[in-house]
């Protein structure tokens, strides 16, 4: 939205919009062809350290974490998102902030530390400080993806109430995104 408003009063730069296209561009390939969004990410972060173009790197460097995710790259992934996440976490919105709580915790997740306990109290701090962001912005896909999750992480660990709260929610969620799509 902040984009679009310096866009429609002539402030935005030619780098900006190049590092939007690219942005773009690299989401659009995530799903289908990581490995080709990959490399347009590494593109793009180039072109953001080059031109000062802070928010915009943190948000690529996310994305590139997702499509390593993706890839099944679990360290680099880890990695990439432990690297930005502080910057995330303390210059973006609340929603940028929720996707590198989200990919922390799914690189965490597949990244099996000795210390389940300590891991286990510091994933779900995590998932609920994503889930209050994806619910601030109403963005009811990703909370069934978290609420989901935790079900999953509360089965993992054992804790058979909490996980049946989770997973009604889950359940009441669903039903709502199934009404709101006609398909």
């Amino acid at each position: 939205k902040q984009w679009y408003q310096r866009r429609v009063r002539g402030y935005i730069t030619q780098p900006e919009v190049h590092s939007h296209v690219l942005f773009n561009s690299a989401r659009a390939d995530i799903p289908d062809a990581p490995h080709r969004a990959i490399e347009k990410l590494l593109l793009l972060i180039l072109h953001c350290k080059s031109n000062h173009l802070m928010g915009m790197l943190i948000r690529a460097n996310l994305l590139l974490a997702e499509a390593q995710l993706l890839l099944r790259l679990y360290q680099p992934a880890l990695q990439t998102t432990e690297s930005v996440l502080v910057q995330a976490l303390g210059s973006t919105d609340i929603l940028v902030q929720s996707t590198g709580r989200w990919l922390y915790v799914q690189c965490k997740m597949v990244n099996t530390v000795q210390d389940r306990e300590r891991t286990f109290s510091l994933l779900e701090k995590h998932l609920k400080l994503a889930l209050d962001g994806f619910l601030a912005h109403s963005d009811v896909t990703n909370v069934c993806d978290i609420l989901y999750y935790m079900s999953r992480l509360y089965h993992e660990f054992d804790r058979r109430d909490d996980r049946n709260k989770c997973a009604k929610r889950y359940r009441n969620y669903k039903m709502t995104l199934s009404l709101q799509d006609p398909l």
